[in-house]
């Protein structure tokens, strides 16, 4: 691979990203301001200053940790903060190159260790990615100086256990938390030492598509960085990061074995050996205990049982999601794990714990809903009823932020946990989700699943005050709050009452592992009920009080699992010494607003993140031109240019396309002046000059998420377009300008499918576009094109398969050639008189099955290739074309048959570009002749 050859590379990834995945969508309403010291610049909404202050006043530990830790000094890195959101998360990007940090609480305090503060934490590993990805070392990063910024990516061709094994180590080296420190994270790996043990090499650098685990490349990559830093001196990391950024053309292989002495092979090899003894270490500890692990009754490889509760007729209803199968309300019978209904709620993600309402068939949830002019980056959650009898979903609270509710016994109340601002507190509303009433909250505070005791008295809740997450006892009438016992740092959660209220049951990593525990309120002991190898979660007790259920991990996901409820059974556990809850450190958590914020810095946020020469041609020979990108942080405005000059025709061109998103429609303009080979107007086709303006309105909306995801994406524009023929092209001059208006839209609908399944089965799609001249605005060329195209994908005879079927019509007329794509069967172009595919209207039916062959997850190198599915597909064609009026009769005696089969690869190349690639055969049965195709989509 030569230099040059990467260069190339790194920019036209960074360039195929843009500007599809590279902006977030931020409310339009917002009006953003800054803040600025030595190092970042940071981007946030008028009226969140207080959250803003916390990021500054962190950013300097955050900036010396990190830049210590790697060994880099990085550019300036903007921090964009979204308060739009109540699902914790962050996200760094390139183009530009820029970290997002969201301005939310937690909707569940496990995973992430006992961390005190959960900004520091997102910060850390969001600005770990920045300096890492972004490292401009060696002779590519003097490249990066000549042809702009946002190529300084080299280090984003990094396997994905490379590049989130950094950012959790250092969340974990430079916090009193993190995934290191978390035993649910420690355990979801460990638990595959099961069976076929863990994945490959390869595949520990990849996304799990369609099996799991769902956070395998953080999983791997801890555990992977952890192992290196062991064995070859603590920035052995680093060092190897540090290396592969002078050394692009290497890449994580050469780094590696730089570092290590060693293969990635040997490497590997080492690691899982070390792996294995620490699993067997574990197992040991947690077998000690002598206690039962309880009994599977619910358990599928490819299925994680996620919640689930007890009905008052003695059945389980548990929540169930995975890859292989549908979303799906699932009510078991404990005694031989036999289903005895299934209720399918769609595409359902729900933040709390399932609980049951006084009719046994409402289901309460806290579903994120998303703003419909969000694009997925602004939503709330919200308090949702869902009747498994109906399929009826009921959204009961609208913007309240719900993170999970419990109803009361009586079912005229719920308690919740509802987010404020960066903390969460605990709030009483009516059954109707209306007159919401504070019941506990406190700065620095995070409340999770509340729970009522069966004679509604006393409410249980986890509540996180820095790094202790305790169980609690709340007065439902004062709000007065008590521990169950000392507060500690050992994470409690999952509260639950026995059917006496006796005992409060929860989960807890205090043996090091989670287990399931039981507190006695009357002889105030305490003691441990299972001794589980991985995890154990969510404990419920049957309404009879005789059973004890429970999730457990298996190869990461939850089985569900049952044994006889003894409380006295268990294994006495001292309980900590008294202590009261921690007082949170406001100082840090919540400091006073001193900042001066200032505008956006417009020349810092609109220099050009690539500036990139090229040569080109024109109708006289050579051109010289230079690539311009820029976009400000925010993705409010863009720009992508082409600028270039014809050396022998001493004629310049430039294309440039500029786009704004302060609206809720996207506005967009091009402006080209270039000359082309091939376009064809009037008949021609050789050189021509084409001068064009387009102006466009693009409105993408989210019409529902529930229980389908109905999207739309609406474009309306117009565009006027100037002729003139070059070199030995003379163009009529009273037919060389259009000016037409255009409109287009795509309507998809998405209904719950196993992950596994090829097509979003019984799904639609539909996609209609219209443009026609305008001759009164002094349209010369007067023409109109416009298609229609429906798909409805059905299930097939076996498992994950489907059919897709497709019918395209597509009529033009007039001075102007279009594209006919849609409308023309595989094998055949526009400009072919066979089956009248030269004639103006059009009309296709197409039918094709896709088989799933196999799900081989498995690649190729560290980051070159990786397969995460095989499918085939066969396919016939049916269409052909007519001018004027439709005969049935004519167009069936003309239309064409083309059938034929592909073979594609859902893959992943150099780590960064997800995409479809394969081949496609046919045979063209009228003219018996066989062409082919070769398929390479990007999957954004």
């Amino acid at each position: 691979m030569t230099r040059a050859f990467t260069a190339t590379l790194l920019v036209f990834t960074a360039a195929l990203f843009w500007p599809g995945l590279c902006h977030a969508r931020y409310d339009t309403s917002w009006t953003w301001r800054t803040l600025s010291n030595e190092h970042f610049t940071i981007y946030y909404p008028e009226g969140h200053e207080a959250f803003a202050q916390r990021v500054y006043n962190l950013s300097d530990e955050v900036y010396d940790d990190i830049t210590g830790f790697l060994g880099v000094t990085p550019r300036r890195c903007p921090v964009v903060i979204n308060p739009g959101t109540d699902l914790y998360n962050g996200f760094y990007a390139p183009l530009p190159n820029r970290i997002s940090l969201y301005e939310t609480p937690y909707y569940t305090v496990r995973g992430f260790g006992p961390v005190s503060d959960a900004v520091d934490k997102l910060f850390t590993h969001e600005f770990t990615h920045f300096v890492h990805l972004t490292t401009k070392l060696g002779w590519y990063g003097k490249l990066t100086e000549f042809i702009g910024d946002g190529a300084a990516i080299s280090n984003s061709l990094s396997p994905g256990w490379v590049v989130e094994g950094l950012t959790t180590t250092t969340e974990t080296l430079f916090t009193d938390g993190g995934r290191g420190r978390s035993a649910l994270f420690r355990g979801t790996i460990q638990s595959f030492a099961e069976g076929e043990g863990l994945w490959s090499l390869p595949s520990a650098g990849a996304h799990p598509v369609y099996a799991p685990p769902a956070g395998r490349i953080y999983l791997a990559g801890y555990h992977m960085v952890d192992y290196l830093n062991r064995t070859f001196g603590p920035t052995a990391a680093a060092r190897m990061a540090r290396y592969q950024g002078e050394h692009p053309l290497g890449g994580t292989r050469e780094a590696l074995t730089h570092v290590t002495g060693q293969s990635p092979d040997e490497f590997y090899a080492a690691f899982l050996e070390d792996f294995n003894r620490q699993v067997e270490e574990s197992q040991a500890l947690a077998l000690s205990a002598e206690l039962p692990e309880g009994k599977a009754i619910a358990s599928e490889p490819l299925e994680s049982f996620e919640s689930h509760t007890w009905t008052s007729q003695g059945t389980i209803l548990a929540l169930r999601k995975g890859y292989g199968k549908k979303n799906a309300l699932v009510e078991i019978d404990p005694s031989d794990g036999t289903v005895r209904r299934t209720t399918f709620p769609g595409t359902l993600f729900t933040t709390a714990p399932l609980r049951l309402m006084g009719n046994p068939n409402h289901v309460v949830l806290s579903v994120p809903y998303p703003d419909p002019f969000g694009t997925y980056e602004l939503d709330t959650t919200d308090l949702t009823l869902f009747d498994t009898e109906t399929n009826k979903v009921t959204r009961l609270t609208k913007g309240d932020h719900i993170f999970s509710a419990a109803p009361s016994p009586d079912g005229h109340s719920f308690v919740a946990a509802r987010r404020n601002g960066m903390w969460s507190d605990l709030v009483l509303m009516d059954a109707r989700g209306e007159h919401l009433a504070p019941l506990y909250s406190q700065a620095g505070a995070y409340c999770e699943a509340p729970v009522w005791s069966p004679d509604g008295t006393t409410i249980a809740a986890v509540v996180k005050i820095g790094q202790n997450a305790d169980i609690v006892s709340i007065s439902p009438v004062s709000g007065h709050i008590t521990p169950l016992f000392g507060s500690d740092i050992a994470e409690d959660n999952d509260p639950a009452f026995s059917p006496d209220g006796k005992f409060v049951l929860f989960a807890s990593d205090r043996s090091g592992i989670w287990n399931i525990f039981a507190y006695n309120r009357q002889n105030k002991t305490l003691r441990q009920l299972t001794s589980v190898r991985y995890g154990a979660f969510e404990p419920r007790v049957s309404p009879d009080g005789s059973t004890l259920s429970f999730t457990r991990l298996n190869r990461g996901v939850k089985e569900l699992c049952t044994l006889p409820f003894d409380p006295e059974a268990g294994k006495t556990v001292p309980l900590p010494a008294p202590q009261a809850m921690p007082t949170p450190d406001l100082n840090r958590v919540a400091p006073d607003v001193t900042i001066k914020s200032n505008g956006i810095p417009w020349a810092e946020a609109y220099k050009p993140l690539l500036h990139v020469p090229f040569f080109t041609r024109d109708e006289e020979g050579s051109a010289l031109g230079v690539f311009l990108l820029g976009q400000d942080p925010l993705g409010l405005n863009s720009y992508l240019a082409s600028i270039f000059y014809g050396l022998e025709s001493n004629r310049p061109g430039f294309d440039i396309t500029l786009a704004n998103r302060s609206f809720k429609p996207i506005i967009r303009a091009r402006l080209y002046d270039s000359a082309e080979e091939g376009n064809k107007v009037n008949g021609l086709e050789r050189w021509q000059r084409e001068r064009s303006l387009e102006l466009a309105l693009d409105l993408p909306v989210i019409l529902q998420n529930l229980p389908s995801q109905i999207q739309l994406l609406g474009t309306i524009g117009t565009k006027a377009r100037k002729f003139n023929g070059i070199k030995n092209v003379e163009l009529n001059p009273d037919k060389d300008q259009s000016f037409a208006w255009f409109t287009e839209a795509t309507l998809t609908r998405s209904p719950d499918a196993p992950r596994r399944d090829v097509l979003p089965t019984w799904g639609q799609s539909l996609f209609a576009s219209y443009e026609k001249s305008i001759a009164e605005a002094g349209g010369e060329l007067i023409s109109h094109n416009g298609v229609i195209s429906i798909k409805q994908y059905l299930p097939g005879p076996m498992d994950h398969d489907g059919f897709e079927f497709t019918l395209t019509h597509q009529e033009q007329d007039g001075d102007i050639s279009y594209a006919k794509d849609l409308s023309l069967p595989r094998g055949y172009k526009k400009e072919d008189t066979e089956g009248g595919m030269n004639l103006d209207k059009n009309l296709l039916a197409s039918l094709e099955y896709h088989i799933p062959i196999t799900y081989p997850d498995w690649g190729v190198g560290l980051v070159l290739y990786h397969m995460a599915r095989l499918k085939t597909s066969v396919f016939a064609d049916y269409g052909g074309g007519w001018q004027d009026q439709f005969d049935a009769g004519e167009w069936t005696d003309r239309a064409r048959l083309s059938v034929g089969t592909s073979l594609t690869a859902h893959s992943t190349l150099m780590a960064v570009v997800p995409a479809e690639i394969g081949v496609e055969i046919g045979y063209k049965t009228k003219e018996e002749s066989a062409f082919a195709n070769f398929i390479f989509q990007i999957i954004f």
